[in-house]
């Protein structure tokens, strides 16, 4: 239950990170509303799986995951196109991208892919309904042209910062939705088992060291990070002593107004420092160009 806590602040605290940064850009925003809709599924696994709500309200935790699932699709696809360089798309097109998922986020609160929840031996499990494959299709037709749109991408990048950039990227997301698609879309339909369906949302915790371990060494989306020795340590012990995780967020993000600077501290300065084997032994510091 911590773990699923701790990977749900984490994911939203790196997309408010992304998104302060510079809040004009479309692919901060983009991938803002991607930890948004990703720590939203994230909570409402664990508030399905630990928590049960008497009669009707019961299924509501799991339609908001099927929900939150639906908006995470389309929303990884847009990003995908605005990374690293975007591929400029009409307003109608972006329609036809999000229009799948929105048609999904609303069938979530009906009968049709999650009838009920029912107490089983250890947690809530669901009964699901007669579109809870077609779902399952939808979902990885979209990872599907995820990868296309991505490796096209990276055969075309010219710049090694980019191709490096991409490669961490791609590390963190790879793992992070694999670890979901198999254990929270894959093994239920071809099983009937929920028993491993709280290991996919852990593995998002994964994306985090890699993307800001990208963000630190190479610029990833254009943020310039400092690192200070004691931030670095003390969000490393922040991590590893799991009572003290949650009392380093209130400081995690602070914006420096010199040079467009910021210092990142907790959270993700441990995550990078366990990203990176323990390099970050001095302070590091990017200026941007």
């Amino acid at each position: 239950m911590f773990l699923l806590t701790f990977t749900s602040i984490c994911v939203f605290a790196v997309g408010v990170f992304v998104y302060i940064k510079n809040r004009k850009r479309p692919v901060n925003r983009v991938f803002f509303a991607l930890s948004i809709f990703c720590s939203g599924w994230v909570a409402s696994l664990l508030i399905d799986r630990f928590l049960f709500f008497p009669n009707i309200l019961s299924v509501i935790p799991s339609r908001f995951a099927f929900a939150f699932s639906a908006l995470i699709a389309p929303t990884l696809a847009h990003f995908i196109l605005l990374f690293p360089e975007e591929i400029k798309k009409s307003r109608s097109a972006l329609l036809s991208l999000y229009a799948p998922g929105l048609i999904f986020f609303f069938l979530s609160f009906t009968n049709l892919i999650v009838r009920d929840a029912v107490m089983g031996e250890m947690a809530t499990e669901s009964i699901y309904g007669p579109l809870r494959t077609v779902f399952a299709i939808f979902f990885l037709a979209y990872i599907c042209f995820v990868i296309i749109i991505f490796t096209h991408k990276y055969i075309r990048a010219t710049s090694k910062l980019i191709r490096l950039q991409m490669k961490y990227l791609a590390m963190g997301l790879a793992i992070s939705f694999s670890g979901g698609i198999f254990c929270n879309l894959l093994l239920p339909i071809f099983t009937g088992t929920e028993k491993l369906v709280y290991i996919g949302p852990c593995l998002a915790l994964l994306f985090v060291p890699f993307f800001s371990y990208a963000i630190v060494t190479y610029r990833l989306m254009d943020i310039t990070v400092v690192m200070t020795r004691g931030g670095v340590i003390a969000g490393t012990y922040a991590f590893y002593y799991r009572g003290a995780g949650f009392g380093g967020f209130g400081g995690e993000i602070l914006a420096c107004g010199k040079h467009g600077k910021a210092v990142v501290g907790s959270s993700v300065g441990a995550f990078c420092w366990a990203s990176s084997g323990g390099s970050f032994c001095g302070s590091l510091s990017h200026s941007q160009d």
